[in-house]
């Protein structure tokens, strides 16, 4: 992936969360390949598995919450996966992945529609598609 070293990219994933896994199967969420992408690449298609590109890549992995919220303003998100914990880590200038600014109303607002539930341990996993306004 241009810009990322192996171990990059494997460092990058970790910290943003995800598991870097050494082999693709039919339960890999993605790969991501740039040019010159070898057998992983071939057994991701053969299986199935979304491929991303570098560009991808960085935006799952340093995108954060202000590249998120900026999808949200610009309507370009229709769907979410939202982990809450029991645990609180931010400091003031931490931004949420909301859009910027209060929500006043519940037009204003955005709805987590079709949503599916997990519990993963004592923390829960939110997925659905995204509704602006209320209702």
């Amino acid at each position: 992936l241009e810009g990322y070293t192996r171990e990059g990219a494997q460092e990058a994933i970790i910290a943003a969360g995800g598991k870097a896994a050494s082999s693709v199967s039919k339960k890999t969420d993605f790969v991501a390949a740039g040019p010159g992408a070898g057998s992983k690449l071939a057994k991701a298609e053969e299986l199935g598995v979304r491929i991303i590109d570098a560009a991808q890549f960085r935006l799952l992995v340093e995108g954060g919450p202000t590249v998120h919220g900026t999808l949200l303003d610009a309507g370009l998100a229709d769907a979410a996966a939202i982990f809450v914990a029991p645990r609180f880590l931010a400091d003031e200038a931490a931004r949420s992945f909301a859009p910027a600014g209060p929500t006043l109303t519940i037009e204003e607002s955005w709805s987590l529609v079709d949503a599916q539930v997990r519990r993963l341990g004592p923390d829960v996993l939110f997925e659905g598609r995204l509704r602006k306004g209320g209702g």
